[in-house]
């Protein structure tokens, strides 16, 4: 996972302990959006876009895994991987890793669709956009180590479909 920037670090808080005694989900999804939006923001979906193009990426859908527990004063970094891109929409994994202790703890993956705000709906990524994007996920694809993904997400054609075709 050091083959791919920290986007997002934190320290987990007192308050942030639930009555289990670790950190509770909800600082999970907010590790993985944060570091979502900090990634889809480098590839030109910031706010100067939302409000020019108006249009954004809401999550369609998201898969949580818990791997280790996080607890007080653990430090935790969240990194980005591409997975694939589609005309509509873009699938990503959230890596959120505790470097001291050396592990992986949580894996937040979505499958985010491009929406035009003002119809509400599923609308094509401006060319620009989906290039910014496909270049993100082939670079991804060159890492010597395949994402933890759960093969319940799918990008309707998407460059990773495309290319597994072309290779039969």
């Amino acid at each position: 996972m050091s083959q791919l920037p920290s986007l997002v670090s934190v320290q987990v808080m007192p308050d942030w302990i639930d009555v289990n005694g670790h950190m509770n989900i909800r600082h999970y999804l907010e590790i993985g959006s944060k570091t979502t939006v900090a990634g889809v923001e480098s590839c030109g979906i910031d706010q100067k876009y939302r409000e020019e193009e108006r249009a954004s990426i809401f999550d369609a859908e998201t898969h949580i895994r818990y791997l280790n527990e996080s607890h007080i004063g653990d430090a935790l970094t969240g990194h980005l991987r591409f997975v694939d891109v589609g005309p509509k929409s873009v699938h990503t994994v959230v890596l959120v890793v505790d470097y001291k202790r050396e592990v992986l703890v949580n894996v937040y993956e979505s499958l985010g669709i491009h929406v035009n705000m003002e119809t509400r709906r599923a609308t094509n990524f401006p060319d620009h956009i989906f290039r910014d994007l496909e270049m993100k996920v082939q670079e991804d694809l060159l890492l010597d180590w395949l994402p933890p993904v759960s093969d319940s997400l799918e990008v309707r054609g998407g460059i990773r479909a495309l290319q597994t075709q072309a290779a039969r």
